[in-house]
C-alpha cells in the first residue's frame, strides 16, 4: 500500500521528521510493520505530507474475504501503533502515533 498521510503540526515552532515505527493491525491482527527513515521539514503550525510504503499481509485476514470485501467496496478498520522521530531545536522527540483509520480500494 502506497500513500500520503497529511499530518498537521499544531505547535508554534518547526522540526524535522526523522522516522516512524509503525504497526499496523486490522480485526486485532498485525498485518505490517513500516520502519522508516526521513529527512523532511516540518513547519510551525501547518500541514505536510509523509509518503509510507506498507507491505500489508492480507493473508492474515483470510485471502478470499478480503478480495471480495475489497471489491464490494467494503473497507478494513486499521489501527496504526507506534511512533515518530522528530527533532524539535536539536532534540530528538519521540511522538507515540495511536490513530484509526477506514482502508478502502480504490
Amino acid at each position: 500500500m502506497k500513500a500520503d498521510a497529511i499530518l498537521y503540526n499544531p505547535n508554534d515552532v518547526k522540526g524535522k521528521l526523522k522516522g516512524v515505527d509503525i504497526a499496523v493491525f486490522i480485526k486485532g491482527k498485525k498485518v505490517a510493520t513500516m520502519k522508516e527513515n526521513y529527512s523532511l521539514k516540518i513547519l510551525a503550525t501547518s500541514d505536510f505530507s509523509l509518503p509510507m510504503n506498507i507491505g500489508l499481509d492480507i493473508s492474515e485476514l483470510g485471502l478470499v474475504n478480503s478480495i471480495l470485501g475489497l471489491i464490494k467496496g467494503k473497507g478494513f478498520e486499521a489501527h496504526y501503533v507506534g511512533k515518530a522521530k522528530v527533532i524539535i531545536h536539536g532534540v530528538p522527540v519521540n511522538i507515540p502515533i495511536d490513530y484509526h483509520d477506514v482502508l478502502k480500494l480504490r
